[in-house]
């Protein structure tokens, strides 16, 4: 469980999420894929703008949750 969200974005600048972030996730997936296994993600707030970063990653499952 990862939280890198606020209720209205993400705390990551995406030219940072890209270049920090993305290969951990791409090294958790591929680990947990070589394992037969799904890698799912967790975060409060809106995780929207990092959507795209996560599947590039190869993340599985992505669970959001934002408090209304």
């Amino acid at each position: 469980c990862d939280d890198w969200a606020l209720k209205g974005s993400t705390i990551f600048n995406p030219k940072h999420w890209n270049e920090i972030i993305t290969p951990v996730y791409r090294e958790l997936a591929n680990n947990a894929h070589k394992h037969d296994a799904k890698l799912l993600i967790h975060s409060d707030g809106d995780v929207t703008e990092s959507i795209p970063f996560l599947i590039n990653s190869g993340v599985d499952a992505i669970e959001p949750y934002v408090k209304t």
